[in-house]
């Protein structure tokens, strides 16, 4: 039960931070946003 809401949390954060680099890219023509994650990262 512990590890799904840890898991939960971890894909809800990631979707909020796609959103934000979404919105900066929306609202700031100029900017180049990349997220870059490792595969350690994604694994845990």
């Amino acid at each position: 039960m512990a590890l799904q809401k840890m898991q939960g949390s971890f894909l809800n954060e990631y979707n909020r931070l796609e959103a934000y680099a979404n919105e900066i890219r929306m609202t700031n023509l100029c900017s180049d946003v990349v997220i870059k994650l490792s595969k350690d990262a994604m694994e845990q």
